[in-house]
């Protein structure tokens, strides 16, 4: 790992059954670098994020964030991490019906230990900044998709991670 890697990948393979979704990728991700993995659909976009993520485990190869082998982690630790380190915004949002906007942002920062009256503060503040004031209480069905998907970049963002992960982050906007 180089001393400006926050994330690197070596040779990732992750097979399903006889189909290989990747085989042999390399990744290396800087503090404020933004990379775009493009392809068409079931090209392994998203088997990629999921395994950089530690959501899904590579069948061969090692992930790396700022120093830990993500493999050598196990599943409590793994969920630590990606509760703690990094951020996410999924190709449907998976915002929590139930929870108005404001409360599915402050969520993952109430995880963390923040007290709700903060959480709630700073997930408003988010929202306002991605053009979503005055649509806090709104739930997830209230919204547009644009807006909810919105929602979910801000849920992604409010504990400051080191990494984000988006898979299909703009197709609702």
């Amino acid at each position: 790992m180089t001393s400006t890697s926050r994330l690197q990948a070596r040779g990732l393979v992750r097979r399903f059954g006889s189909t290989t979704a990747l085989a042999g990728v390399d990744v290396d991700l800087a503090d404020g670098e933004l990379l775009a993995v493009m392809g068409p659909s079931g090209s392994g976009k998203s088997t990629l994020l999921h395994v950089l993520a530690g959501i899904l485990p590579p069948d061969s190869g090692t992930v790396t964030l700022e120093g830990r082998d993500v493999g050598r982690l196990d599943e409590r630790q793994r969920s630590l991490l990606r509760r703690r380190s990094y951020g996410f915004v999924f190709q449907f949002g998976q915002l929590l019906d139930e929870l108005p906007a404001v409360e599915n942002v402050a969520l993952p920062a109430m995880l963390q230990g923040t007290s709700r009256k903060d959480a709630v503060a700073i997930a408003a503040q988010w929202l306002a900044a991605l053009g979503l004031a005055g649509k806090e209480q709104r739930r997830p069905g209230e919204l547009s998709g644009g807006e909810a998907q919105r929602v979910a970049v801000a849920r992604a963002l409010i504990t400051g991670p080191a990494v984000v992960f988006a898979d299909e982050p703009t197709g609702a906007l």
